[in-house]
């Protein structure tokens, strides 16, 4: 049985892809917070017992999600975002350097690093607006050094009650709260539900000879505030509450590209697989919420 240690299992996108995963491979899931049933609390910038764990498990397979995701909290504390997304993959590369150069790595980046006015692909010029960005292109090349590395550029969304930052779970709450909210019309992306992308990723684990940049998002692309609006369709609560505006009326601390929308051409190539639609992945996540009694 395949060996998988992976980083940040306890997040968002792991705590989905954890128990996947787990009933075809012997996994070690790790977390930086305490007491989480299932998980190994590792700090990944301890580099001596990061070392023993990797070294004792000894994985064939090692998953990178652990990161700093939020973008603003990033931009106003680079020195967190630094140590966070950039000295810890730097951490679990030189493991693999060192001791185990054959261990299949996959790295989950995101669709930040675009920054374009047409359709993104894994070619395209790679432009950070901001520091987020910037520290998972910074980590990309460190991965990058790996014969056997594999860098999922990506954006995903679903229900995550147990942890922040969700635009869904966001987007709940303003429904529970019947508050007036504003949705940006002009950032544009082509996001996953998250399920779809752990069962992407189960494909890649399996495929043999994959290596390098993948893009992977949905077929077609949306801005984030009609994501959202196209959601509450779907539920059928009242829209009222929802106006557009722009990004420049938002106060963001960190600057938003206003396009990633990827082509993913070249992961339906090499998988031999289509992409889903958005609405199919709008679907699926309300499929999700009604099967948890959530709405």
């Amino acid at each position: 049985m395949k060996k998988i240690f992976i980083t940040g299992a306890s997040g968002k996108l792991g705590s989905y892809l954890y128990p996947i995963l787990k009933k075809e491979f012997k996994i070690l899931g790790t977390s930086n917070k305490k007491k989480i049933s299932n998980f190994k609390k590792i700090d990944l910038l301890d580099n001596s017992n990061l070392r023993k764990q990797l070294n004792k498990f000894n994985p064939d397979i090692i998953i990178h999600l652990a990161a700093l995701t939020n973008v603003d909290l990033c931009e106003k504390d680079f020195d967190l975002a630094y140590k966070t997304n950039i000295l810890a993959t730097n951490n679990v590369v030189n493991w693999c350097l060192e001791t185990n150069s054959s261990v299949k790595f996959i790295y989950i980046s995101s669709d930040q690093v675009y920054n374009s006015k047409t359709l993104n692909s894994e070619e395209s010029k790679i432009d950070p607006l901001n520091l987020y960005a910037l520290s998972k292109i910074i980590s990309e090349e460190l991965v990058c050094q790996l014969t056997n590395a594999i860098i999922l550029r990506t954006n995903f969304f679903g229900y995550f009650p147990n942890n922040n930052g969700s635009l869904i779970d966001w987007l709940m709450e303003m429904i529970k709260k019947k508050k007036k909210t504003n949705l940006v019309t002009d950032i544009n992306f082509n996001p996953l539900y998250v399920e779809t992308l752990c069962m992407l990723i189960k494909k890649i684990i399996l495929k043999k000879n994959l290596k390098g940049i993948y893009n992977l998002g949905s077929k077609n692309k949306i801005s984030k505030g009609m994501l959202l609006y196209k959601f509450v369709e779907k539920l059928g609560f009242k829209k009222d509450l929802f106006s557009f505006v722009s990004a420049k009326k938002i106060n963001f601390s960190a600057p938003r590209p206003l396009n990633m929308y990827m082509s993913v051409k070249k992961i339906e190539k090499d998988l031999k697989i289509q992409m889903p639609s958005i609405n199919d992945e709008l679907n699926h996540l309300k499929n999700s919420l009604l099967e948890r009694n959530a709405i």
